[in-house]
This record gives C-alpha cells, structure tokens and sequence, in this order.
C-alpha cells in the first residue's frame, strides 16, 4: 500500500502544474550586519542552533554550517552552541531558550527550526505554532536587539505531501507569518525537497526522511548558508 501511495503521488506530481516551482526555498529578509561586524572585528561570535530532534544530530546541520563559518572566515572566533532536543516544539523551546543558548553567551546569531515537531509531535493548531515561534524570537530581540536569527522548516511526509499539491503545511505557514512580521529570512527545506523531486534532482529517498540523510542535511546546509550568505551581504 505505502509503494502505491508513493507512485501516486509522484504521478500527480509530475502532471502538476502548480505554481510551486516559481517560489524560492530562502526567503531573504533584513540583515546580519551585526553578524558581519563581529565577525570582522576579531571578537568571539555566536553562532546558536535551537529546534527537535533534526537540530539535535550533531552532524547534520549543527555541523554542516559551522564547518562552512569556519573554512570561509578562518580568522575569526566563532563559538557553536546545539540546543536541539529531541520532541521538543517551539512551545518548550520558547520556555528552554535561556538555559539552553543564553546562559552559554548571548548569540549573534540563531538558527532556529521547529516545523516538523510542532506538527507531528506537538500537533499544534496554527494559534500554538505561531506563539511558540513569536515567543522565540521575541525573547532573543528582546535580550539582544541586534542578533541575527535564520528560521529553518524541514519536512515530513504528511508537510512534503501538502507541498506538492500546492498547499502550506500549517507549522510552515504559521512560523512565516512570524518570520514576514519580524522580517527574518526563512529557509524551506519542504519547498526545496519538493522542488527537487519536481524537476528530477533528487527524491525523498535521496533526501533520506523526516531525519535527512547526510545528502538531505547538505540540501538544507546549502540554503541555509546562502541564507547566511545574502544576510551578510546586506
């Protein structure tokens, strides 16, 4: 039954003609200037990464990104914090941000994910994603105005699904509205994901699942660092 599910869907999704290939995965908005100015001043930056279980693995993106910080600014101090904690939803993340990142330093920068574990474990209506999420950021302008944050959506099965049929999956939806409010650029791994099975770069398979495979978590590492990237530069 699941094999027949999975041929289905990549029939209609090879006869889709939504418009979700005109969409981009990284949404650019405001700056990391600060993020560029302690990185060119010599002083320690921080680099913070909170979410589930997906931030947790300490050699996907939590080790992805620093590696690329690293290799590109090879004379700068960066310090990497991982608060990713498995099952953990925005709402406890929310709670958990100041043990968690603050008391190891005030961070220059969060990377910050919870879209698939608001909606799978947490199953949170829209009105709990966008709390949770809005509670984050919030607390991290509010104790320091100038850290630079990147919100990252990865997928699950049941998000990918309402993704190739053109829909947004409520977590996804809910923390963009969060992330267009506070003007933060926003990374959509789903997006990319479907996208890429849409024009035959690569497949959920390659992707590796709900937790990515190596391959998965340098597709999400790539958009994120051009997040970054396009920050830096404005």
């Amino acid at each position: 039954m699941h094999v027949i599910r999975v041929m289905s869907l990549i029939t209609f999704l090879l006869s889709s003609t939504c418009a979700m290939s005109d969409k981009s995965p990284v949404q650019h908005r405001g700056t990391l200037k600060h993020l560029r100015t302690k990185i060119d001043s010599g002083s320690e930056v921080h680099v913070a990464f909170l979410g589930g279980s997906i931030t947790q693995n300490s050699k996907g993106h939590t080790a992805m990104v620093p590696e690329w910080f690293r290799q590109e600014f090879p004379k700068a101090r960066f310090k990497f914090t991982n608060a990713g904690m498995s099952s953990t939803c925005s709402t406890s993340g929310a709670f958990r941000l100041k043990d968690h990142i603050w008391s190891q330093g005030a961070p220059d920068l969060l990377i910050v994910e919870f879209a698939v574990n608001d909606d799978q474990d947490a199953a949170h209506a829209r009105r709990e994603c966008i709390r949770g999420m809005e509670g984050i950021v919030r607390q991290t302008l509010s104790l320091n105005p100038n850290a630079g944050i990147v919100m990252v959506h990865f997928v699950n099965p049941g998000m990918l699904e309402m993704t190739f049929k053109g829909k947004t999956p409520t977590s996804i939806s809910a923390h963009e509205s969060v992330a267009n409010h506070y003007q933060i650029t926003s990374v959509n791994v789903a997006l990319e994901v479907a996208q890429a099975t849409q024009q035959g770069r690569y497949g959920w398979k390659e992707y590796g699942g709900t937790h990515p495979k190596k391959f998965g978590y340098r597709a999400a590492s790539d958009l994120i660092i051009k997040a970054i990237q396009a920050g830096l530069a404005s």
